[in-house]
C-alpha cells in the first residue's frame, strides 16, 4: 500500500449512526463498503477500556473491545488497512484530558500502572488475533502531547493523578516514557507485524521537544502520527506542517502520517473562530490562501466543497512533504455534526470523493 487514504470510522456502530449509511443510490450499505468504493484504503478504529464507566462526564460511545472486534473483522474482510487507536482511558483522550481507566485507580506505583497498560494492550490484540482481525498499525495513546494517564474522573469531574503514578510529559517524564514503552513492548510481542505509531496533536506546531524525548529514551516506534486541524489555532500554518513533516522524517528517521484532519461543511456562525483559525492556518507565508479553497468575505468558508478542498490541501501537503498518508476524523457522525461526511439521511456528501486518487 503506497499512500494511505484513511478514515476514522470508530462511531459507525453507535446507536445514532448504526445501520443508517447509504450509497449514492440510497441503498443501505456497510459504511466500510461505501468508504472503500470512494477510495478509502485504511480505517482507523479507537478502543476505550470501559466507556460505560459511571464516573465519565457522559457515555462517549460504543468503542469497547467487543465492538472493536466486530468492526475490525468487517474491515479486514474488505481488504482494508486497519489502524488501532488505544486511548488508554474510559473516555476521550486528547491534549486536555488523559484520564486513567477507573479499573486501574487502585495502582499505587508506576510499575503497577505500566503492568496494567501492558496487560490491556495484550488483551485487546489477543482478541483481535483470535478473530483474525489484527491491526496493521497501532497507536500507543491518542494525542499524547500532555502525557498519558495523567488524571481520573470522579462523578464526571476530571481530577489530577498523584505525581507518583501520573504520566505527565512535563511533570513526570520518567513515567510517561515508561508507559509508552510498556505499550510498545506489549504491541511488538502480540502483533509483531504491525507498525507502531506515537500520535501528537498540533502537527504544524512546536512539538520537537516531545520527539526529542522519545529519541533520547530510545523508544522503539515506527511512525510519527500528527493531528492537523486547520481550525485549531495551535495546529499552525499549513506551510509549517510541511516543514515539520520534512524535518521529522530527517531528524528522527520515522515515517509520518496525518492521523487526524477535518473541516466543517456547515457552521452556525460564518465568522466563527473555527473559520478565522482555518483562514489563518491555510494561508501561505506569501499571503495567499491554499489553491482551490474558497474564501468569502475574507474567510475560508464552511461548505461541502471546502470540506473536500481543505482535506485535499492537507493530503497534498503531506504527500509532497514525504508523509505516508492521512486520516480524516469525525466523518462517520450523522445528525447535523458539522465535520461529518454523510448527510443526516446517511447519504455520502460529495466531499467523500476526496479520497479518490
Amino acid at each position: 500500500m503506497n499512500y494511505f487514504y484513511g478514515f476514522d470510522a470508530s462511531a459507525e456502530s453507535d446507536s445514532w449512526n448504526k445501520g443508517r449509511y447509504k450509497n449514492e443510490n440510497g441503498e443501505k450499505k456497510d459504511i466500510f463498503e461505501i468508504l472503500k468504493d470512494h477510495g478509502v484504503n485504511y480505517i482507523r478504529l479507537r478502543v476505550w477500556n470501559d466507556p460505560k464507566n459511571v464516573n465519565n462526564p457522559e457515555e462517549p460511545g460504543l468503542s469497547n473491545l467487543e465492538t472493536l472486534v466486530k468492526q475490525a473483522k468487517r474491515v479486514k474482510a474488505l481488504g482494508l488497512g486497519f489502524l488501532l487507536d488505544f486511548h488508554y482511558s474510559d473516555y476521550w483522550a486528547d491534549p486536555g484530558k488523559q484520564a486513567i481507566p477507573q479499573a486501574w485507580l487502585s495502582c499505587t506505583t508506576s510499575d503497577q500502572v505500566a503492568k496494567k497498560l501492558s496487560e490491556w494492550t495484550s488483551q485487546v490484540l489477543s482478541a483481535l488475533h483470535d478473530a483474525e482481525a489484527s491491526p496493521d498499525m497501532i497507536q500507543i495513546g491518542n494525542e499524547i502531547n500532555s502525557g498519558i494517564l495523567t488524571g481520573h474522573y470522579e462523578s464526571g469531574k476530571l481530577k489530577p493523578l498523584s505525581s507518583v503514578v501520573s504520566g505527565s510529559s512535563s511533570r513526570s517524564p520518567e513515567n510517561y516514557i515508561k508507559y509508552l514503552q510498556s505499550g510498545i513492548d506489549a504491541a511488538r510481542k502480540s502483533c509483531p507485524q504491525a507498525k507502531i505509531m506515537l500520535h501528537l496533536a498540533e502537527g504544524g506546531g512546536k512539538i520537537n521537544w516531545l520527539l526529542d524525548m522519545y529519541k533520547d529514551a530510545g523508544l522503539d516506534y515506527d511512525i510519527i502520527g500528527l493531528s492537523y486541524y486547520p481550525f485549531e489555532k495551535s495546529h499552525g500554518g499549513i506551510d509549517n506542517l510541511a516543514e515539520n513533516i520534512k524535518i521529522f522524517r530527517k531528524t528522527y528517521g520515522k515515517e509520518v502520517v496525518i492521523a487526524e484532519t477535518a473541516h466543517p461543511f456547515m457552521t452556525d456562525n460564518p465568522k466563527s473562530a473555527d473559520l478565522v483559525n482555518a483562514t489563518a492556518n491555510l494561508t501561505h507565508k506569501n499571503g495567499k490562501v491554499y489553491e482551490g479553497i474558497e474564501v468569502k468575505n475574507g474567510l475560508v468558508t464552511a461548505s461541502v466543497k471546502n470540506q473536500a478542498a481543505v482535506i485535499k490541501a492537507v493530503s497534498d501537503t503531506a504527500k509532497a512533504s514525504g508523509a505516508r498518508g492521512f486520516f480524516t476524523w469525525g466523518g462517520e457522525y450523522l445528525g447535523s455534526w458539522k465535520y461529518g461526511m454523510f448527510s443526516d439521511a446517511g447519504l455520502p456528501l460529495a466531499s467523500l470523493n476526496v479520497f479518490k486518487d
